[in-house]
């Protein structure tokens, strides 16, 4: 640590410099100034971390020099050293936040234990602003590993996804004696203007800011993932306590009414107040989803009546026609969402079409084309470019399945979309 020696009789700076052994203390400089004025321009120009000052000095005393120190360098330490032993002095130099109070004639075993606790404060200041640096750094990973944790859940791979789970709660673990993650699946059921769509990264920071002041009483974090589109899984990190679920239920109420009034779309949420694993929250709150197929705005946390987890196969539909909808730029086959589900793609073709009524194909054809007509009627963008969004890489392809369902070609729709 650096030291700066300020007083306005050379003979005393002399002093110090000769009866402090400092080749025996944790010192790397000691710089010597005899006015406030020296002693400003070296605090602004070298990095000084202790002040060992006189109180009463010309032109400006220690205590408003070490006033302004503190105030441009909080971290800095200040100690007086005064030959009045005036409560005034003491007082108003504890009131800056010094670190200690010296009645000359000092002792060099006084000073060299001062300077041997300044550098232990100072040591355990910096290892807790490393550790505290490195928690930041790895806390900010979560959102990334949430994201690589539910991609593995989409892709089937149910063991990946839960080690990544584990993996989330060990890092949360730096803050939270008792972690526990409670997922809150968010769908954005509707946008109040369908040109104002907001970007991926302002849904994400919007939903963890309004979340994060909103636990900020129970000191609880909120994580987001999402891998489809209008589609997110929050999780909220809190230290078990027995009231969890009241506590979710109102911040996630309170959360739901201010983004209804505040953000540019509808919601509609679907909580799990239960611990348990990732996979059985996924499809359980899949399952609540697909049963607002209305998409209903506001918080479902009921058990949905017309959907049964004894019934694998009303949630393998479900679960196909949510990919489908999520996914709805790609080029989607029967194959990819046959897999996804963890069915023999002929059963769920046939699956599919008891269910749908449709076959998969042209439902998807179908999903598509209301799409393409949302996009015509309310934005202002070309037909090429829809078609390229809808995952068509041919013009003249759309524009013929686009005529073939509505009777009309795209630029016939959206003028008469228009005019309406």
């Amino acid at each position: 640590m650096n030291v700066l020696l300020v007083d306005d009789q050379r003979e005393v700076l002399r002093y110090l410099q000769n009866i402090i052994p400092w080749d025996k203390l944790p010192v790397d400089q000691v710089f010597t100034a005899c006015s406030a004025r020296e002693a400003r321009l070296i605090i602004n120009n070298f990095t000084v971390d202790v002040i060992l000052s006189d109180i009463e000095m010309p032109e400006e005393d220690g205590l408003s020099l070490c006033t302004w120190a503190k105030q441009a360098y909080p971290d800095l330490e200040v100690v007086f050293l005064t030959s009045h032993a005036d409560f005034e002095y003491a007082k108003k130099a504890f009131e800056i936040g010094s670190f200690h109070y010296i009645l000359q004639p000092v002792r060099e075993e006084e000073i060299e234990d001062v300077l041997r606790r300044i550098h232990r404060k100072l040591t355990e200041r910096q290892d807790y602003q490393r550790i505290k640096h490195r928690q930041i750094r790895v806390l900010g990973q979560k959102n990334t590993l949430l994201d690589a944790m539910l991609k593995s859940m989409e892709e089937g791979d149910t063991v990946k996804a839960e080690e990544s789970y584990d993996c989330i709660k060990d890092i949360l673990s730096m803050e939270f004696e008792n972690c526990v993650l409670y997922p809150v699946l968010l769908q954005i059921v509707s946008w109040r203007r369908i040109t104002e769509v907001w970007p991926d990264k302002q849904i994400r920071m919007t939903v963890c800011s309004i979340l994060d002041d909103l636990l900020e009483e129970r000191e609880g974090k909120a994580g987001i993932a999402g891998v489809s589109e209008n589609l997110y899984w929050i999780f909220i990190a809190l230290n078990k306590e027995e009231d969890d679920p009241d506590y979710l239920r109102r911040i996630l109420q309170l959360f739901w009414d201010f983004a209804e009034q505040n953000t540019g779309f509808h919601s509609a949420l679907y909580p799990c107040y239960d611990e348990c694993t990732f996979a059985q929250a996924y499809v359980h709150l899949q399952q609540r989803m697909h049963a607002n197929s209305d998409k209903q705005k506001g918080i479902f946390t009921d058990e949905p009546e017309d959907v049964s987890p004894a019934e694998p196969s009303e949630g393998a539909v479900g679960m196909a026609i949510d990919y489908v909808r999520r996914n709805i730029r790609k080029n989607i086959s029967r194959t990819e969402v046959a897999e996804y589900v963890h069915l023999n793609e002929e059963y769920f073709s046939r699956l599919f079409k008891k269910e749908t009524g449709v076959g998969f194909k042209e439902y998807v054809q179908a999903e598509k084309m209301e799409e393409a007509r949302k996009y015509l009627a309310h934005s202002v963008l070309s037909v090429e470019v829809i078609a390229s969004k809808l995952g068509y890489r041919n013009l003249s392809h759309f524009s013929t399945t686009f005529k073939k369902v509505t009777d009309l070609t795209p630029q016939e729709y959206r003028k008469q979309a228009k005019e309406k």
